[in-house]
């Protein structure tokens, strides 16, 4: 499997780097493959052990210790980073550091950094990374309440980014028609630790449910885990009844599955956090392996939801996410989705309304740790900060402490999402339905 084959590629670099330690290039190598396998802390430490004056690969050094410096809280030094990167000569680096200050998800970026961004678009329009320094641009006009100017601005990154990575309806409708021909699941065990799969749609409050999960002292947030996508990309397993009668494959790969995700987690959690999005359509593969696992998902409001995507860039995946009206067809196949997890997972599928999750989030949060079998926290427990290390664009948001300031957040774009409108309430009917049931 290609996700253990991640841990045996670290130690393979760890021991190459305490081979040769003045070979500072092969220590690079360790450091920025521990930031993607999601060891920020442990990245940070090994990269910050290497001379600048020995950096072969110093942008990429640069980059990812500020990204490191971010996911662990540490902002002051993450933003210094990226303005490093900025007195660099090439354009598409300086796209990259901008980008990188404004995905803080804190206001950063001054009129001075405003006017090197337009002179920097201007100067270089045809840049590969152009749309990031547009991004960019969109989200300090944003803050700054231009929010006519900034829909424009990041129109014009997300027609950019399309133009690259087109919307593929058909692989999501696929995933929905197999979803559809799943079994229902074994009885739960009483297997542990068990595992907890957030998914969902991104920019929806994924990382805020782990977070608040994470508070309890018998769950562990892991990382955005993609051994059970990875599995599906195989052809093996790409029907719905490749597990049937076959018990050792199912045991086989609860161990493999297990084993990967024991390297997140120290002692002996009753319960695990795999926060993989795109799990959400795999939930057939998920129950088969594992019949003990639970499945929650947020829910929120569909024009913030739309807006928080369109303001977004994603380095992958996500190709909804440059198109309202891609990312309105997206939510809608999740919505039909859902209607199939609560229908043939009612024991082990959850959906938690965003708004409720913030403005009554004991009550929310007690009724979780009911549906994971953990004993309830009490709301005194629940820190007005959360911290640890955090890889999403939410970590800074998240530090700031749970909050209602994100709710209607698309509400200064309205006449702008004025010719969505019609399917926007349609879906919102249909969000609603699905959260009374």
């Amino acid at each position: 499997m290609r996700a253990l084959a991640t841990f045996k590629g670290l130690k393979r670099l760890e021991q190459a780097s305490l081979k040769s330690p003045k070979d500072f290039s092969k220590l690079a190598d360790y450091g920025l493959a521990l930031f993607d396998a999601g060891f920020p802390d442990k990245a940070l430490k090994i990269l910050s052990g290497i001379p600048k004056a020995s950096q072969q690969h110093s942008t990429a050094v640069e980059l990812v210790k500020g990204h490191c410096l971010s996911a662990i809280g540490a902002l002051g030094d993450a933003e210094a980073s990226y303005r490093r990167l900025l007195q660099a000569s090439s354009p598409d680096i300086q796209a990259i550091a901008f980008w990188s200050l404004a995905d803080l998800k804190r206001p950063v970026l001054t009129e001075t950094d405003q006017a090197h961004i337009h002179t920097l678009v201007k100067t270089h329009p045809k840049s590969d990374l152009n749309y990031l320094a547009l991004f960019a641009l969109g989200t300090l006009l944003d803050q700054n309440q231009d929010h006519d100017l900034a829909f424009q601005v990041f129109q014009l990154a997300n027609r950019a980014v399309a133009a690259l990575r087109p919307y593929d309806p058909m692989t999501y409708l696929e995933r929905l028609q197999n979803l559809a021909q799943g079994s229902r699941p074994l009885p739960s065990s009483d297997q542990t630790p068990t595992p907890v799969f957030i998914v969902g749609v991104p920019r929806s409050g994924s990382t805020l449910l782990e977070q608040i999960l994470s508070v309890h002292p018998s769950i562990e947030a892991t990382h955005e885990l993609p051994f059970i996508d990875t599995l599906m990309q195989s052809s093996e397993f790409q029907d719905a009844h490749a597990l049937d009668n076959n018990n050792q494959l199912v045991d086989d790969l609860r161990a493999m599955y297990f084993e990967y995700v024991s390297h997140y987690y120290a002692g002996s959690p009753k319960v695990f956090t795999d926060k993989w999005l795109d799990n959400f359509w795999h939930a057939p593969m998920v129950f088969k392996l594992f019949p003990e696992a639970r499945m929650v998902s947020v829910s929120r409001g569909v024009a913030d939801n739309i807006m928080g995507l369109f303001r977004q860039y994603f380095a992958t995946g996500n190709a909804f996410a440059f198109d309202l009206k891609a990312a309105l067809h997206f939510i809608s196949l999740t919505l039909s989705a859902t209607e199939h997890l609560q229908r043939q997972y009612p024991d082990q599928f959850r959906l938690i309304d965003y708004e409720l999750l913030v403005t009554n989030t004991a009550t929310v949060t007690a009724q979780l740790f009911d549906f994971l079998s953990v004993k309830t926290a009490t709301p005194a427990s629940l820190p007005a900060n959360l911290s640890g290390a955090i890889m999403t664009p939410s970590g800074q948001q998240l530090r700031q402490g749970i909050s209602t300031d994100y709710l209607n957040r698309s509400t200064p774009y309205l006449k702008h999402l004025a010719p969505y409108q019609k399917q926007i309430d349609i879906l919102e009917a249909r969000r609603y339905a699905l959260l009374a049931g």
